[in-house]
């Protein structure tokens, strides 16, 4: 069930990764180069078996490019307060007001940094709401399908998990794929 339910993060994490890029102004005090900041969030939800959003952590990735110390200030993706943390010993931002902010970071021509947080009930339930995806699962077991996957646990058999994910937002992507049925590779905008 653990191995089950972490495949489920895994696909989910895959399939919700925002890969928001972009320059941030940096300031610095003891540099003559010019500093670059880049800047992307990456959004893990956790999911219970039937598709539903129970957990949700946003981690925030800076690339430091240049030489010296920055000072960087990121506006908030979502409303409320919710404790930031370094994470596996990275530098720990602070929340002010609408802002995160890391202070007197440095960097010899490149550095990285990565805070995260997981998000209140109260902030979930927004969040869920920005997430351009909506998941559903069907499970069978031995060829008839089943709704509670208590009822399988310990049991021996062929288990079969189907994953659909439906673009929810209103940009168009096209999708290559091939098509398990035929096989042929198949072209579709979604």
């Amino acid at each position: 069930m653990k191995r089950l339910r972490r495949a489920f993060v895994v696909l989910v994490a895959l399939g919700m990764v925002v890969s928001l890029s972009m320059v941030i102004p940096a300031s610095a005090e003891t540099t003559t180069k010019s500093q670059e900041v880049l800047d992307s969030e990456f959004v893990l939800a956790s999911m219970d078996f039937d598709g539903e959003i129970t957990d949700i952590q946003v981690f925030d990735w800076l690339s430091l490019k240049g030489d010296g110390t920055f000072d960087v200030r990121k506006k908030k993706t979502l409303p409320g307060d919710s404790g930031w943390q370094g994470v596996h010993g990275f530098a720990k931002p602070k929340v002010e007001g609408d802002y995160i902010v890391w202070e007197g970071l440095k960097a010899k021509d490149s550095a990285n940094v990565v805070a995260g947080t997981k998000l209140s009930a109260a902030m979930v339930d927004e969040a869920k709401t920005r997430i351009p995806l909506d998941i559903k699962f069907k499970y069978r077991f031995d060829g008839v399908p089943i709704t509670d996957l208590n009822e399988i646990t310990g049991k021996s058999g062929r288990f079969e998990l189907e994953l659909t994910l439906r673009n929810t937002s209103k940009e168009r992507t096209a999708v290559e794929y091939k098509d398990p049925v035929t096989g042929e590779k198949k072209k579709e905008e979604v």
